[in-house]
């Protein structure tokens, strides 16, 4: 049986309870429906309001018991927090250039950058530093003495040590043509790192002794975004608005699928050599149009009916990609296919909207 579906949890000396729990309907005083209405019929549980919370003295009735001593079960996953947990914050830095050409031009340059401290990550405490294995080149925990207890699952440290840098310039330009009718884009070149994505055991480090090698693109990452939009009021109280919008693919981590390295975690494995975030993925571009028309009744009343188009070409933009890839060799800036249906390795998983049309009607008075 997997270690990971048995493991009962202590999360800052407080533990789970040990319980296999039945189904619906099995038959017992502690089945989840007896429960459920023992506990209704007492008023411990009221509905919608609760008024209190469910003590342990309440699940003793049918078997259920809680300790927070003892020996721990082996396996178990502990949890624990840093002490000097603080607010992430950001340093932030900008200058912008703008220029009016002429009547009808105008042109700005934007440079931005942010450094953000203080993210949180996941780091279990219970893996030691393992030896190299020559032929695969990653550590593998494959002996008890590279655990600081090996009899524990994981001992998962919540702590505010992760940073985040992004930098990126936007050039936007615009021109009015005449007094009903301007155009106007912006394009933005931005790069974004950081060491984490997030503080769940899924987004742990590969090599949790080795968070330096974590490093790498951000998964938000986006080198190039063009906006280009227009604006044309025609005669009638009409009114068309296009926007295009289109950027660049944003990185995936590779992962094997399986506990590679034995360090109790099968969900972080990335192939030998391959760092964090190395895929590419999807690019994207839409159109989107609205059409409104203002009809007014009088000084103070009017109406404006408007007709929305979202993804007008209905072009299929993918979203992601399935990152599952085995044990593969280099090279690793690999695209998704579109020859793979979403279960195989580089499928497709899942895709943007899909073309919308909707409609509305705004009354002013």
């Amino acid at each position: 049986m997997d270690w990971s579906s048995t493991a009962v949890g202590v999360i800052d000396g407080y533990r789970q309870i040990a319980i296999v729990v039945p189904t619906l309907l099995d038959p017992g005083p502690s089945n989840v429906a007896n429960i459920f209405g023992t506990l209704r019929r007492q008023g411990v549980i009221t509905v919608p309001t609760p008024t209190r919370s469910i003590q342990p003295a309440d699940l003793a009735q049918f078997g259920i018991h809680f300790t927070h001593t003892g020996p721990i079960p082996p396996f178990s996953l502990l949890a624990a927090s840093s002490s000097d947990l603080v607010n992430p914050y950001a340093h932030q830095a900008s200058l912008a250039v703008e220029r009016q050409i002429g009547q009808d031009w105008a042109v700005s340059i934007e440079y931005g950058f942010v450094r953000t401290l203080k993210l949180y990550r996941l780091r279990d405490r219970n893996l030691l530093p393992a030896p190299v294995d020559p032929r695969l080149g990653i550590r593998i925990w494959n002996s008890p003495q590279y655990f600081a207890d090996p009899l524990i699952g994981q001992n998962n440290f919540f702590e505010p040590i992760v940073r985040s840098f992004y930098s990126g310039m936007i050039v936007e330009v615009r021109k009015r043509f005449r007094r009903s009718f301007s155009l106007g884009g912006n394009w933005t070149f931005s790069r974004s790192t950081d060491e984490a994505v997030d503080y769940v055991r899924d987004y742990q480090a590969a090599d949790q002794t080795n968070l330096r090698a974590e490093r790498a693109l951000s998964s938000f990452d986006q080198r190039h975004k063009l906006v280009a939009y227009g604006l044309w009021t025609a005669p009638g109280g009409f009114q068309l608005s296009p926007i295009f919008r289109a950027n660049s693919a944003r990185p995936f981590n590779l992962i094997v699928g399986f506990d590679l390295n034995q360090d109790r975690n099968d969900t972080t494995d990335r192939p030998p050599g391959a760092g964090r975030n190395t895929g590419i993925g999807p690019n994207f571009w839409t159109i989107d149009l609205r059409l409104a028309r203002t009809i007014p009744f009088r000084e103070s009343l009017s109406a404006e009916l408007t007709l929305e188009a979202f993804n007008l070409f209905n072009r299929l933009n993918f979203a992601s990609i399935n990152n599952i890839v085995g044990n593969i060799p280099p090279p690793f800036n690999l695209r998704g296919r579109h020859d793979r249906s979403p279960s195989e390795p580089l499928g497709f998983s899942s895709a943007c909207d899909p073309r919308r049309i909707q409609w509305g009607v705004r009354i002013r008075f």
